[in-house]
């Protein structure tokens, strides 16, 4: 998960699937970002448990220009956004944030009442 949108890294978008477990599998490299919200540990470029977080509180100029860089350069460019977090869906008292507009989606549309 990189800012707020959730990605599958299994698989690469394109013309053919190609399965990446030497990146993201029990034991490679990137196992640490798999199941959390990594957005500040990608700005970081780390994998210090304490960076997988969403919180970007404090990080450089530079550290949220390249999380935007590598968001849109590589998890949106390769990997298929399946889902969003609860902090892109919702404001923070849990009522619905009707200015959230995926990025995958352009014509997408949320019906808010049930």
């Amino acid at each position: 998960m990189v800012s707020g949108s959730i990605t599958n890294v299994w698989k690469a978008q394109g013309t053919f699937s190609v399965f990446f477990p030497e990146f993201y599998g029990k034991g490679a490299p990137y196992n640490a970002l798999v199941g959390k919200d990594s957005t500040r540990a990608v700005a970081k470029m780390s994998l210090d448990p304490a960076d997988l977080t969403h919180d970007t509180t404090g990080l450089s100029e530079n550290q949220l220009q390249s999380l935007e860089t590598i968001f849109k350069g590589t998890y949106k460019a390769k990997y298929p956004i399946v889902g969003y977090t609860n902090r892109r869906l919702l404001n923070e008292d849990g009522s619905p944030n009707r200015d959230f507009k995926p990025e995958d989606e352009p014509d997408f549309t949320i019906k808010y009442d049930l």
